[in-house]
C-alpha cells in the first residue's frame, strides 16, 4: 500500500507542476514551439513519402 500512495503522491506532484508550467508564458511558448516543429516534421515526412513513391 505505501507504493502505490508514493506513486500517487509523485505523479500529483509532476502533474501539478507541469500545470505551473503551462499556464504561465514560458509554457505558451513553449507549446507554440513544439506545434511549429511538429508540422515542419510532418511536413518534412510527407515530401520525403512523395519521392519515395515517385
Amino acid at each position: 500500500m505505501g507504493f502505490k500512495a508514493r506513486k500517487f503522491y509523485c505523479n500529483s506532484k509532476r502533474r501539478v507542476r507541469l500545470q505551473m508550467l503551462m499556464e504561465g508564458d514560458y509554457g505558451k511558448k513553449q507549446t507554440s514551439n513544439t506545434l511549429r516543429n511538429l508540422q515542419s516534421w510532418n511536413m518534412i515526412q510527407s515530401q520525403i513519402r512523395r519521392l519515395k513513391i515517385s
